[in-house]
């Protein structure tokens, strides 16, 4: 029986950390591939989501001492790495994208369930919760993600498998395969 030194890094997270450690140049050039990827979405995300008041009668809200209110939510649409992400739509177990203010979660998940169909008509009139991907009816971040059609995922993945191949040369070359 042979060895084969070989090291197959299936969680981004520790790929990237270690392609840091042994090639920040490569480490800091896929970065910004997987944050330019998942831009795209975020930028469609943000333009998909309206400015001002997202909903007729929404004006100042608080519960609890929380601000409700949609007040910025469409700027505030972020990539966050994935172990910060608490709610949104995952491009991989690296980064993600969000809608981290409460009224841009709201707004994202309105008229998901139980809505009346008076509302549900005006809200997909203005093209709100219409999505390209077939059978669904999400908003903001969500629409923005299915109407990317995977672009976003193909570059991420595809840079990650790329650090996945330097990471393994450079170990190849210490090992002297």
């Amino acid at each position: 029986m042979t060895f084969e030194p070989r090291v197959v890094v299936k969680n981004a997270k520790q790929t990237m950390q270690a392609l840091k450690q042994f090639d920040p140049d490569a480490e800091k050039e896929i970065r910004q591939r997987i944050t330019k990827a998942a831009g795209t979405v975020v930028k469609s995300a943000r333009s998909l989501m309206p400015s001002g008041q997202a909903l007729s009668n929404w004006g100042a809200w608080s519960q609890g001492g929380r601000d409700l209110s949609y007040r910025d939510a469409q700027r505030k649409v972020r990539t966050t790495r994935a172990n910060m992400r608490k709610r949104g739509q995952a491009v991989s177990n690296y980064i993600g994208i969000v809608n981290p203010t409460p009224g841009g979660a709201i707004f994202e998940l309105a008229g998901r369930q139980n809505a009346a169909q008076y509302f549900l008509d005006s809200f997909y009139k203005k093209g709100y919760g219409t999505s390209h991907k077939t059978n669904t009816q999400r908003g903001g971040v969500f629409k923005a993600f299915d109407d990317n059609e995977g672009a976003a995922v193909r570059e991420i993945e595809g840079a990650l498998r790329d650090a996945e191949q330097r990471l393994q040369t450079y170990l190849d070359s210490v090992i002297g395969e």
